[in-house]
C-alpha cells in the first residue's frame, strides 16, 4: 500500500468521525437560560387594566444534540446537559405539541380560579364558578393508537367523573385493567386497556369548565405556541393584582412554578437555568416553588428571592410591596 493511499484512508476515517460529531444526533438534551416574557397579553379581563409588573421565565431546550454540540455546551456551567429519559424519546413532535396545549389550558384555568377566589376575599363583586365532569388525556404510550392526546374521558370503569371523585378516578386508571369512556368531537366510545409490565401509565388532567365569572375574561394566550404550566404561579399573581388594581410601581416581578386547584405551587424543570435567566433580565423579585429551593439555593441571585409552597404565601409577600 502506497504512502498516499494510507494517508487518504486515514483522512477518510477522520472525516467520517468528524461528520458523526457534527451531524449525527445523540440521545442527549440540553436546557439553557432563556428569556422573561410579560404575561399581560395572555389573559384579558373585561374592564380591567392588566398589570405590567409580571413576567414568566422560560428556558431554551434542545433535544438530541450532536456530539460536538454536547462538548461545546458543557463548557458553560449554566447549561444542563443530560441523557434524554426513555419517556421523552418515545414522544412525537405532534404529541409533544398537543401535550403542551392540554397542560397550558389547565394551567390558565387553575391560575384564574385561584386568583379570582383569593381576590373575592377582598372584593365580593368578584366571583367565579366552575365544574369538573371529565378528564382530559395528557399522555398515553405511543403504542396505544386508539387514543389521542386531548381526548375527553367521561367515565372510568363505568363510573361518571365528578368534581368530588376526579382524583380517585385518576388513581383508578393505574389499575392493571381499565375501561375508559371517551368523548371525541360528537362521538362517544369505550376503550379497554390492559397494562403490561414496564408500560407507562396514562396521565390525565381534570377537564375544568369555567361556567361563569365576574368580571369576564378571555384567553388569547391559548392560541399561541408559547407558555406552559410552569408559569401558573405568576399568571395567578398577575390576575389577582389586576383584579384589585394593586400598584407596584415599576417593580419587575418574575418567577416560576405550577399551580393546582388547591393553590399549591409545584416544582418545575430547569429551575437553575431560570434563576440565571432572571439574573440576566435584572428582575427585582423572583418567586419559585419551595420544592425547587434546594437545587438553586447556592446560585448567586441579584434579586429578592421567595420560595413559596402555595399561592396564599406569595400573595402575603406581595402585600408588603404595595404602593399606596
Amino acid at each position: 500500500m502506497t504512502k498516499i493511499k494510507k494517508i487518504l484512508i486515514s483522512l477518510s476515517f477522520a472525516i467520517f468521525y468528524l461528520l458523526l460529531a457534527i451531524a449525527v444526533p445523540t440521545n442527549f438534551e440540553v436546557v439553557m437560560p432563556g428569556v422573561i416574557t410579560k404575561v399581560e397579553s395572555d389573559i384579558v379581563i373585561e374592564g380591567v387594566e392588566n398589570s405590567s409588573n409580571f413576567y414568566t421565565t422560560s428556558v431554551l431546550y434542545a433535544p438530541r444534540i450532536t456530539p460536538i454540540m454536547r462538548i461545546i455546551l458543557e463548557l458553560n456551567d449554566q447549561n444542563e446537559v443530560d441523557e434524554m429519559a426513555k419517556f421523552s424519546k418515545s414522544i412525537s413532535n405532534m404529541d409533544e405539541f398537543r401535550m403542551g396545549q392540554v397542560s397550558k389550558k389547565y394551567s390558565y384555568h387553575t391560575s384564574i380560579i385561584n386568583a379570582y377566589k383569593e381576590a373575592s376575599k377582598v372584593d365580593n363583586s368578584i366571583s367565579i364558578n366552575y365544574e369538573i365532569n371529565s378528564l382530559v388525556l395528557y399522555y398515553r404510550p405511543t403504542k396505544v393508537k386508539n387514543l389521542r392526546i386531548g381526548d375527553i374521558i367521561t367515565k372510568v370503569n363505568g363510573e361518571p367523573i365528578t368534581e368530588e371523585n376526579y382524583q380517585e378516578m385518576i388513581e383508578n386508571t393505574r389499575k392493571k385493567e381499565i375501561s375508559l369512556t371517551i368523548k371525541r368531537n360528537e362521538n362517544e366510545f369505550t376503550y379497554n386497556h390492559t397494562f403490561e409490565k414496564g408500560d407507562y401509565y396514562f396521565i390525565f388532567y381534570p377537564n375544568i369548565e369555567i361556567t361563569s365569572s365576574t368580571p369576564k375574561f378571555s384567553l388569547p394566550g391559548l392560541d399561541s405556541n408559547t407558555g406552559g404550566p410552569s408559569g401558573g404561579l405568576i399568571q395567578s399573581l398577575n390576575i389577582y393584582v389586576s383584579l384589585l388594581n394593586l400598584n407596584f410601581g415599576k417593580l419587575k416581578i418574575a418567577g416560576t412554578g405550577t399551580i393546582n386547584l388547591a393553590g399549591e405551587v409545584g416544582e418545575i424543570g430547569g429551575a437553575a437555568q431560570k434563576i440565571h435567566t432572571a439574573n440576566r433580565a435584572k428582575v427585582d423579585m423572583y418567586f419559585i416553588a419551595l420544592g425547587n429551593h434546594k437545587e438553586v439555593k447556592n446560585i448567586e441571585k441579584n434579586f429578592q428571592y421567595y420560595p413559596v409552597k402555595n399561592f396564599q404565601e406569595a400573595v402575603e409577600i406581595l402585600q408588603e410591596k404595595i404602593i399606596n
